[in-house]
């Protein structure tokens, strides 16, 4: 992901269990399925991956704290999440760049809300 002027940033600093705590929280409304934690470690992994995370801890290995911060692409809620499933349907499967089959995720308005 390249920037040519700045963007904002979000600086996170928890453990793990409360990402997935906060995250299923916001679920359990609209969905019977639970993020675990390997689920949730392996999307910081690709969000890492793609630029979109920097790993801000000094000592990774073994960490239940997490810091990081995420780039994003503006100060609206909307847009980034628009840009993210942009960038997911660019990179999910090679070969599905011109695809007609796109993604869409519907996020709970109570996560929304706590973004902002």
């Amino acid at each position: 992901m390249k920037y040519d002027k700045p963007h904002p940033k979000l600086i996170v600093k928890t453990e793990l269990k409360v990402l997935v705590d906060f995250c299923n929280a916001d679920t359990k409304k609209t969905s019977v399925i639970s993020l675990t934690t390997i689920q949730m470690r392996n999307v910081l992994d690709v969000l890492k991956d793609w630029g979109i995370l920097t790993d801000n801890r000094t000592n990774p290995q073994g960490s239940r704290q997490r810091h990081f911060t995420l780039n994003l692409w503006s100060s609206f809620t909307e847009e980034n999440l628009w840009k993210f499933e942009e960038e997911w349907d660019k990179r999910k499967s090679p070969g599905l760049e011109n695809s007609s089959i796109k993604t869409e995720i519907n996020y709970g308005s109570s996560l929304l809300g706590m973004v902002r």
